[in-house]
């Protein structure tokens, strides 16, 4: 029962979002199993919303990639600046297997592979929406690029310590420009 109470919420909320309504969000439908009414306004609002759906699943799926790609490129910097402790206690981690040099080429490749995606992403998605392309540069695709330079020049520990805390900005501001998109979808 609380889960098909929250379903029709959430449909009543997308409802809101797309119409743009003005006011207080709606409340929620009664539940009426034999009624076929009912039946039918949720297939309407499936069929009528179809593309908005698409289009979160897409920003959603595209987070997703995010998140990932970012945490691969932290954890293999965590595995770089832990690499002298990994050593002494026998771990096989990426950096001693493939050693320090081969190691930051992945992480250059990831970070070169994760800003291109970024750039796309601007591109396509929010390049008509200036505070939104402003965000992106200043607090993703720049920061990364500096990650990048300073990836290069990285040699010891405290160097990838500072590597892995830009990396958590990046992750944060990252996930803080979800809320945008209230400025870029609708």
């Amino acid at each position: 029962f609380k889960i098909e109470k929250a379903m029709r919420l959430s449909e009543d909320v997308i409802r809101y979002l797309t119409i743009k309504q003005e006011g207080p969000l709606p409340t929620p439908r009664s539940s009426n199993k034999g009624s076929n009414q009912s039946e039918k306004e949720i297939d309407s609002l499936d069929s009528t919303n179809k593309a908005l759906h698409l289009l979160l699943f897409k920003v959603i799926f595209d987070y997703a990639i995010f998140a990932f790609l970012m945490t691969l490129i932290r954890e293999l910097i965590k595995d770089l600046q832990d690499i002298k402790g990994d050593q002494v206690v026998g771990l096989k981690t990426t950096p001693i297997v493939l050693g320090a040099r081969n190691t930051k080429l992945l992480i250059t490749v990831v970070t070169i592979i994760t800003i291109s995606g970024l750039a796309h992403y601007v591109y396509n998605y929010v390049y008509n929406y200036n505070l939104a392309v402003l965000y992106f540069l200043l607090t993703l695709l720049g920061p990364l690029i500096v990650f990048l330079i300073r990836l290069i020049k990285a040699k010891n520990s405290e160097e990838f310590f500072q590597l892995s805390k830009i990396l958590k900005l990046i992750m944060i501001f990252g996930m803080l420009s979800l809320i945008l998109y209230p400025l870029v979808i609708l």
